[in-house]
């Protein structure tokens, strides 16, 4: 197996390759093989939660999109593994609000500042109501709507 390998500015050609794999989640979630990059906003107040063999803490989110987000995180999962996060916005004093969202995201990349993942929503009708459950992946309305509540410019 190789070692894991650093993607980032200095790769521009490695990120336009993706593996079969990669364009096969992609294709199953609906994402064009072609897409400029969406807009990212920093939003102090959002923290996400993942599965990393240890006992759960708060990860700050570095920038969120309509797409994808950067986890501020010395924690390097392989590039293309799908986790499953849990986005969870909090109060200036840190304390949890009652608003999260439970979304499936692939690793796209990583670099010193962390990892960069895509959301990959699950099949539309999947969540009961199209409301939110804890711990089961939202599908795209789900997303939209958490993102919504989040004031993100372009998502109005």
């Amino acid at each position: 197996m190789e070692p894991l390998k650093q993607t980032g500015a200095s790769e521009p050609a490695a990120q336009s390759q993706a593996s079969p794999g990669t364009r096969f989640l992609k294709w199953l979630a609906g994402i064009p093989g072609k897409r400029s990059r969406a807009q990212r906003h920093a939003l102090p107040g959002l923290v996400a939660y993942y599965f990393t063999g240890a006992a759960p803490h708060a990860i700050p989110v570095g920038d969120i999109s309509a797409t994808g987000l950067l986890l501020m995180t010395g924690n390097r999962p392989f590039v293309e593994s799908v986790i499953r996060i849990t986005l969870q916005r909090t109060d200036e004093s840190g304390a949890h609000l009652n608003d999260s969202v439970t979304v499936n995201a692939m690793v796209v990349r990583w670099s010193s500042e962390g990892i960069g993942l895509t959301f990959i929503p699950s099949p539309p009708g999947t969540t009961s109501d199209g409301g939110a459950e804890p711990g089961v992946p939202a599908d795209e309305k789900t997303l939209r709507r958490f993102l919504k509540r989040l004031d993100l410019p372009g998502l109005k």
